[in-house]
């Protein structure tokens, strides 16, 4: 009995190892990649129904080049961010450019006074559940992912800063040519 003990003691230890490889090799996996959703990847469907009850869809948007934006209310830089898509947006939006925002606040109440503050044109989504956020795993807020007309993510932008705006338009305007 005690040498049974012993062996299962010691298979216990010599598994350790392997254990520890494996979550090494976990997390450079993850830190290889900022993002679970990279450039060049199908957009996953984002769909529910914004704000104003109104539904909508990624796929409903095929044909067009899409932002789609992760914020949320307690979010500094989106607070920044937010006026400058509004207005990239209403400049582009002729040329076939859509914004979907997405927020992942846990309580409605709190989107809708934020967005009160701080007013877009364009389409806002309540994922409480966090399931587009799931399929898109933004590594911070904001993060903004920029699908082209065919569906498929060209840019990924985590956070902003200042002067992120121009480059975001740049690549949008790439699109929509």
């Amino acid at each position: 009995m005690a040498a049974k003990l012993e062996r299962r003691g010691l298979q216990r230890w010599t598994a350790l190892p392997r254990l520890v490889g494996a979550l090494i090799a976990l997390g450079l996996l993850v830190a290889g990649s900022a993002f679970a959703l990279d450039a060049g990847k199908p957009a996953p469907e984002v769909s529910g129904q914004d704000l104003t009850g109104k539904p909508v869809s990624l796929s409903s948007l095929r044909g067009k080049v899409v932002i789609v934006d992760f914020m949320a209310s307690w979010c500094g830089p989106c607070k920044e961010e937010l006026p400058l898509l509004n207005k990239l947006y209403l400049k582009h939006r002729a040329a076939g450019l859509v914004v979907l925002g997405v927020s992942v606040d846990e309580k409605v109440e709190n989107l809708q006074k934020f967005i009160k503050q701080v007013p877009v044109a364009f389409s806002v989504l309540h994922d409480s559940a966090h399931k587009a956020a799931a399929s898109y795993s933004p590594s911070r807020m904001p993060s903004s992912f920029i699908v082209d007309k065919q569906g498929v993510v060209r840019f990924v932008h985590g956070g902003f800063r200042a002067g992120d705006e121009k480059i975001i338009e740049n690549e949008v305007v790439g699109l929509l040519h």
